[in-house]
């Protein structure tokens, strides 16, 4: 039995999935502007359903296979975006080119969300 209100959990995981959904969205724009100027910016509608979906998962309740791969996809962004900007601003001292944070980002989308879709939904004991 939970003493929070159902309404609040899911106020907490709309703002869960819209935070990380706008976070990933965000460095995904820039790598793809930076990469391939104006042409990135047809990626924007893309990026605008991804962050609508964060609104919209937890509203629908839909399989938490689903819910599980858009926070592991937007996390696994985000911290690609992280580990790349720290490795080459150490191996580095210049700019780091933008040649590489592309393909790096969306590996890092991909893995997430394969890692939330595929694995199994861990056993509840009790």
């Amino acid at each position: 039995m939970s003493i929070v209100n159902p309404a609040f959990k899911v106020g907490g995981r709309v703002a869960l999935y819209l935070a990380l959904g706008c976070a990933s969205a965000f460095v995904l724009l820039q790598g793809l502007t930076g990469q391939f100027a104006y042409y990135g910016l047809l990626a924007m509608p893309v990026l605008a359903l991804w962050v609508i979906g964060g609104a919209v998962i937890p509203v629908l309740k839909l399989d938490r296979r689903i819910g599980r791969a858009y926070i592991l996809g937007s996390a696994g962004t985000v911290a690609a975006a992280v580990v790349l900007a720290v490795v080459l601003l150490i191996l580095s001292p210049r700019t780091p080119s933008k040649t590489i944070l592309v393909p790096t980002l969306l590996l890092g989308l991909m893995l997430g969300i394969g890692a939330g879709a595929l694995f199994p939904l861990e056993r509840r004991t009790g």
